[in-house]
């Protein structure tokens, strides 16, 4: 009888263990999460003050407008989960999974002759460098995106139904980094 109690003891002490590792476990990667987001923040963050600050302070100062390519430079930032930030950017694996998702690689598809065309004949008519093409294709996806043009509803969905899990300048960054490389290969003879 007496083992009995020992061995329920002791079972009880090793389902207890186990619980309060598996909690503390949780307990630290959830932990581990929360300072990654901050940490990610904080890097940004600092990268828009010491990059982006300057420039768009002393355009404003001179001109007292906005500096043109500060949205491209603020969706390089913003996007940094899915695109490597490092010259030149790629669609990281994340990235890629995330087109996938939300049908961006759908839209991409199925555009990506139509809109390497228009930019073929209003901006790449002449050689150009690859940093200003793909200036030019991101650019490109922003107008496209912000005057509402038809091939993002279903996009406009999926922003709804998740919010906070894609951002605009996810969809600007991934579809123009995407159509950067289609250019690259359809007008190679372009790129200086």
């Amino acid at each position: 009888m007496e083992y009995i109690e020992i061995a329920y003891q002791i079972i009880i002490l090793i389902i207890g263990g186990a619980i309060l590792i598996v909690g503390f476990w949780g307990i630290i990667r959830g932990w581990h999460k929360t300072l990654k987001k901050f940490a990610d923040l904080a890097n940004k963050t600092a990268l828009f003050i010491e990059e982006m600050l300057p420039d768009i302070l002393d355009h404003l100062c001179a001109t007292k407008r906005v500096p043109k390519n500060s949205m491209i430079k603020w969706l390089k930032l913003m996007s940094s989960g899915n695109v490597q930030s490092k010259s030149p950017l790629q669609i990281t694996k994340n990235g890629y999974n995330l087109m996938k998702k939300t049908g961006l690689s759908i839209i991409f598809d199925n555009n990506k002759e139509k809109w390497a065309e228009t930019i073929f004949t209003s901006e790449l008519s002449k050689k150009l460098s690859k940093h200003k093409i793909e200036n030019v294709c991101i650019s490109y996806v922003i107008d496209l995106y912000r005057a509402n043009d038809p091939i993002f509803e279903n996009l406009e969905n999926y922003f709804y139904e998740n919010p906070n899990k894609l951002m605009s300048t996810d969809v600007y960054a991934l579809l123009g980094i995407s159509l950067r490389d289609y250019v690259f290969e359809k007008y190679p003879d372009l790129v200086k």
